[in-house]
């Protein structure tokens, strides 16, 4: 009876996810093969992609394009593509660099300049900006970078100018003080669980849907961006922590000859390996729900991160197949 209950639910998020499928973006990850061959699938195509890497010096704080844009060349009738720009460096991101160029206006207007030209030559429709890791004493530089790349993001031709936000920081990423500058906050409903915290689920609907309604409070459902997981890690004992996709789960449980359970809990799938540590992943069940969730609240936009990991079921979840 208790798997029938479960499928019903399933069954019932799916049809609702189809019913009034969301607006979906995208992230690519240029650096991954398995992303190249989910847009080689071409189901994402009815999604905007995120395909422009964009990242700030870290000593002078100048945009620069980390990745070939692989569909630069190939974007005719496709949704617009959209750009990140990051302070993402390396293997972190760098705080330093936003705080630098909050504090000198030469050195914006010099970055400012550059990404307009980087945006107005890959013709790109709009912006995330990603400037994590800084603490509330940061939010006067933050909203003068903000402020400054946001309006070159305009000139140089972009629509839609988003500031990607953490779940639960409204501290150092204000609303009131950044939406004078963005269109749309991108709520980043991950990492509840991470590489270097203990094993757990990388989001929870419960937790999630508290997080968004603190945002949708702060601004309006139209104003923000429900973006979701669609990776999860794999947590080994005495070995760094990997980041996993449905594929590697699958792989996992193959050769562990163990099942990917779901929990109650937090509505994402577990893996135990034993002495080869635990694992957890977000699929398309868990993503339906957080776009349910995410409607119920009045956000009709939803982002993924990230393209390639995900479960093939998502696209079927969100009404893509």
């Amino acid at each position: 009876m208790r798997r029938l209950w479960f499928a019903a639910v399933a069954l019932g998020l799916v049809l609702s996810a189809c019913a009034r499928r969301p607006s979906v973006w995208v992230f690519s990850a240029p650096w991954d093969p398995r992303s190249d061959q989910a847009l080689a699938n071409g189901v994402a195509w009815r999604a905007t992609i995120v395909s422009g890497w964009i990242a700030l010096d870290t000593l002078g704080g100048v945009p620069s394009s980390l990745y070939r844009d692989a569909l630069l060349a190939d974007s005719a009738g496709r949704p617009p593509r959209f750009a990140l720009v990051t302070s993402y460096r390396g293997d972190r991101f760098h705080p330093e660099a936003v705080r630098a160029l909050g504090r000198d206006s030469l050195a914006r207007r010099r970055a400012a300049a550059v990404l307009e030209q980087i945006l107005r030559d890959g013709a790109y429709g709009g912006v995330v900006l990603d400037f994590e890791a800084l603490a509330p004493a940061d939010t006067g530089d933050l909203a003068r970078v903000v402020e400054a790349l946001g309006a070159a993001a305009r000139r140089g031709g972009a629509r839609t100018v988003a500031i990607a936000v953490p779940a639960l920081d409204t501290a150092a990423y204000p609303a009131r003080i950044l939406l004078q500058y963005v269109d749309r906050l991108l709520v980043m409903l991950y990492d509840l669980h991470w590489s270097g915290s203990a094993p757990g689920p990388v989001a929870a609907r419960d937790w999630a849907r508290q997080a968004l309604r603190t945002w949708v409070d702060a601004a309006s459902p139209a104003r923000v961006v429900a973006a979701f997981p669609t990776y999860g890690y794999h947590w080994r004992p005495g070995a760094p922590t990997d980041v996993i996709g449905w594929g590697d789960a699958q792989r996992l449980a193959r050769e562990s000859g163990q099942s990917l359970v779901r929990d109650s809990a937090s509505g994402a799938l577990r893996l135990h390996l034993g002495e080869r540590g635990e694992a957890w992943i977000a699929d398309g069940l868990l993503a339906a729900g957080m776009t349910a969730d995410a409607r119920a609240l009045g956000v009709r936009t939803v982002a993924l991160w990230r393209l390639g990991l995900e479960d093939p079921a998502l696209w079927t979840a969100l009404g893509f197949r």
